[in-house]
């Protein structure tokens, strides 16, 4: 190999190095922030918000409103739910 192939390619490794230590260091500062852990569970109830849903009644001219408490059917991931809807809405 020649020389430039030999620096760009030691330059490669450490700049590698180097982002792997910065993505620690960030996931580690930011996730002081967040929570360990979702309390929200099987039979809870949370508020449906009315964002890029599609529903029969008028628009109340807001992006967020609550529609309605729904109970939580099933927990598919840390922040993703199967609720149990109405056939109405």
């Amino acid at each position: 190999m020649t020389i430039k192939v030999k620096l760009l390619y030691k330059l490669y490794k450490e700049l590698k190095i180097n982002f792997k230590f910065l993505i620690k260091r960030s996931t580690k500062y930011i996730n002081k922030k967040r929570l360990a852990k979702l309390t929200l569970k099987k039979r809870d109830f949370i508020f449906l918000l009315k964002k890029n849903i599609k529903i029969k009644r008028l628009s109340l001219k807001l992006n967020y409103i609550k529609l309605k408490l729904f109970k939580i059917k099933e927990k598919k991931e840390l922040v993703i739910f199967i609720l149990n809807l109405l056939k109405n809405i």
